[in-house]
């Protein structure tokens, strides 16, 4: 099932994080890899706290990363 975005918390020129239907949190490359995060996950409150376009970048890195 896909999720639709409803707000963006923070729109970058290649990082964003926004609210989604599912409910959740998305959290993504512009154009490319993205990850929804539901609400009640760990990742969620501090996602929906981002505060800018670096912040986006680095949870986006540590999420890949776990996927090691």
């Amino acid at each position: 099932m896909f999720s639709t975005t409803t707000q963006f918390i923070v729109n970058g020129v290649d990082f964003f994080v926004a609210l989604i239907d599912m409910p959740g949190v998305r959290v993504g490359m512009v154009g490319g890899t993205c990850f929804d995060i539901p609400q009640g996950h760990a990742y969620y409150d501090r996602l929906t706290e981002c505060a800018d376009e670096q912040q986006a970048e680095e949870y986006f890195d540590e999420l890949y990363g776990l996927l090691g």
